[in-house]
């Protein structure tokens, strides 16, 4: 365990809203599966 008990930013990419919905289902994903 790392102790992480904070949040998490994330900002659009380069080509804007898709990106970022891109990086936010990476983020649901991995926060499933390390702390889901």
């Amino acid at each position: 365990s790392v102790g992480f008990d904070g949040w998490i930013s994330i900002e659009d990419g380069v080509e804007g809203m898709g990106q970022m919905v891109e990086s936010a289902q990476f983020l649901k994903e991995k926060i499933a599966k390390y702390w889901g």
